[in-house]
């Protein structure tokens, strides 16, 4: 039999006298291609990713102890992943439609590469580490099957320590914690020496964590039809092990954690640490794209010019003069006498009662500052948050901008405790809301409906307030806004007697000069007086008073359809009614006839339902915020379902923000 040779254990010298620290073996089963050149690794980005993730890449990458090559801006990945130059390659990519990033790895030895759905690290604080010798730990279930070892292996390439750092003692653990179809790397500081017992080992945690979820493996090919191994998100596996006692682990960790989960690691044997489980922020995953990162990528509010306003392409002809009968001359004597007691002569009398037609003015260019979109989406998602907690009598501790996150059109508060409900966190979690939204309103003058939304976060939490602040008309898009103002004139005109109605438009904004809000807009106007004869509203004088002739009139007819219901106590809000159904009458018309009128009465090209909304908002966005919450006021104690503001949450749908929206 042959003599086997023992294998001597380096020797270190270190500061405590050069006691000997055994080596790990980092990679046990690591496939090594004698054939591949010295490790190198590519790193590279697509062009659309941002300063912030860019920077997450950078923290990723300084893990990495392999020489690396000057970072690679570029869209094809493929130069980034297949480089003749390169053992390994490393890409990132933002994929804009679904808001996700996208991390490709890539090992020459096995020929294969690998596309993972990366998360960031909420504060990256792995940039700030100088690494030489790491430790690779993974979780004991991390390779149970073959495509979870080609993951584990091309992590031990990427991360595992150079050929320089052998005979270093370790100074970091990078843990890779596999919870069901992800895995997490935290990073940790050994607080004493591997060596000479391992089983006390004490380390702390000094790194936020990273998670990725392999999705697929494909071969290092430019195509991307071949596929190596797919990852089910089904197949789902428990990671953590609660019959281990928490005291039996020797980690410091800064956070409350139930559950531990066994880690292996080659020192030089194999040993168990028992690490704390990740699992409490795996409800994170996907959630890149901080507050910040939105409003780099989206505008807050556009300034547009408001149609109906400026020259008036076919102003309205001056409607015709009444012939005026020729006085009889006066004798020259009659003249000297009226003109001696200054008394106007027959034609002057007849000129007087007469006026000439007066010009039309041009209404003066108007221009319009109103949200975008996205601020709608914002606004209201940031209040759901809120409500949510508060439905399930929960709220959130103090919080900032700085905790909010997005995945796709989703928004979450992260890194924040919640708190039994209580009505004055509540108050104060509102009153965040208002401050973060306003910090980003402040360089717009706020249409009138967004103001008092905003308002009413300053109100509490009363009965129903939540839904109303919630399901406001001022975050809905403009065909929606649209639809509400058509259906709550329905149940206005249908539903509520005509004392209800007096009531309900008695406290709409400029009711009592609404006829002069219809005359600032030349197209406002034409809808409003689309039928009406020209002598009625040649002026703004000449229709106010016709309005008040015809409530008139229709007040000593009291058999009038129009004056229907009304008790003889109300019978003096006649006029009030009358004009009331004017006021909201017209505003419906509005959004339903006013493309019609543009086109017909002043050839305009039709008008979308953005470009109505502009118009009607510029002059009655507060009215609007009044009538969603007016009419559903007016059936409190009749009708539950027409008095509940949660009925609006069904005017809101999926989103799609445009590119118009973006920067």
């Amino acid at each position: 039999m042959r003599n086997q040779r023992k294998r001597k254990k380096p020797k270190v010298s270190h500061g405590d006298g050069g006691k000997e620290n055994p080596v790990g073996e980092l990679a046990k089963g690591a496939k090594v291609d004698p054939n591949v050149k010295p490790k190198m690794v590519c790193i590279g980005h697509s062009r659309n990713v941002n300063k912030r993730h860019l920077g997450q890449l950078k923290c990723l990458s300084a893990l990495m102890l392999s020489a690396k090559q000057d970072l690679e801006i570029t869209d094809d990945k493929f130069k980034v992943l297949i480089n003749s130059k390169c053992s390994n390659g490393l890409y990132m990519k933002w994929r804009t439609k679904d808001d996700r990033y996208i991390l490709w790895a890539s090992s020459v030895s096995k020929k294969l590469r690998i596309k993972f759905d990366f998360h960031g690290g909420l504060e990256p604080a792995a940039k700030l580490l100088t690494t030489k010798n790491p430790v690779l730990v993974f979780s004991q279930s991390f390779d149970q099957n073959e495509a979870w070892r080609e993951v584990k292996e091309l992590l031990q390439e990427l991360f595992g320590p150079s050929e320089e750092a052998t005979g270093l003692e370790h100074d970091y653990v990078f843990a890779f914690t596999r919870t069901g179809m992800m895995f997490h790397l935290k990073i940790f500081k050994p607080l004493s020496h591997f060596a000479p017992n391992i089983d006390n080992l004490k380390l702390q945690e000094v790194s936020s964590t990273f998670i990725l979820k392999p999705l697929k493996i494909v071969p290092l090919t430019r195509t991307e039809k071949e596929e190596i191994h797919a990852f089910i998100d089904n197949q789902m596996m428990p990671e953590s092990n609660n019959s281990l006692n928490l005291e039996q682990c020797n980690v410091i960790y800064d956070r409350e954690c139930p559950d531990i989960v066994p880690h292996t690691i080659h020192f030089p044997d194999l040993h168990i640490l028992m690490l704390p489980s990740p699992a409490f922020n795996c409800q994170w995953f996907g959630f890149n794209t901080s507050s910040g990162d939105f409003f780099e990528r989206y505008h807050i509010y556009k300034t547009v010019q408001v149609k109906g306003t400026g020259p008036d392409p076919k102003p309205p002809p001056p409607p015709p003069v009444r012939p005026v009968p020729t006085p009889p001359q006066a004798s020259q004597k009659k003249q000297k006498a009226a003109a001696a007691a200054n008394l106007p002569t027959p034609s002057a009398a007849a000129a007087a009662a007469n006026p000439p037609m007066t010009a039309v003015v041009a209404i003066p260019v108007g221009f319009y500052e109103e949200l975008t979109l996205p601020m709608k989406f914002y606004c209201r998602s940031l209040i759901g948050c809120i409500k949510e907690k508060i439905d399930m009598k929960l709220c959130f501790e103090d919080f900032t901008e700085d905790h909010i996150h997005f995945k796709g059109k989703t928004m979450m508060i992260i890194g924040v405790g919640v708190l039994p409900l209580s009505e004055s966190q509540a108050t104060n979690n509102l009153l965040t809301v208002y401050n973060i939204i306003t910090v980003r309103l402040s360089n717009m003058v706020l249409p009138f409906d967004v103001k008092a939304a905003l308002n009413l976060l300053l109100l509490g939490v009363g009965a129903g307030l939540l839904d109303l602040i919630y399901n406001n008309v001022a975050w809905m898009e403009a065909v929606e806004r649209n639809h509400l103002v058509v259906d709550m004139y329905e149940e206005y005109s249908e539903f509520l007697v005509a004392s209800e109605q007096v009531a309900v438009t008695l406290k709409f904004d400029g009711m009592s000069s609404y006829e002069i809000k219809f005359q600032k807009n030349w197209l406002v106007h034409c809808s409003r007086t689309y039928n009406m004869d020209a002598f009625k509203v040649h002026s703004l004088q000449v229709l106010q008073n016709y309005v008040s002739k015809k409530a008139q009139d229709l007040q000593d007819d009291p058999k009038d359809p129009r004056m229907d219901l009304l008790s003889a106590s109300n019978a003096h809000q006649k006029e009030d009614l009358f004009k009331g159904r004017i006021y909201f009458g017209n505003l419906r018309h509005l959004y339903t006839h006013l493309s019609d009128t543009a086109r017909k009465k002043k050839g305009m090209a039709a008008m979308t339902s953005e470009e109505k909304d502009t118009v009607v908002s510029s002059e009655f966005a507060k009215t609007i915020y009044d009538i969603q919450h007016e009419v559903p006021a007016a059936f409190v104690g009749s009708d539950d379902k027409k008095s509940s503001y949660k009925r609006f949450k069904r005017y809101f749908s999926e989103v799609d923000f445009s590119s118009e929206d973006e920067k």
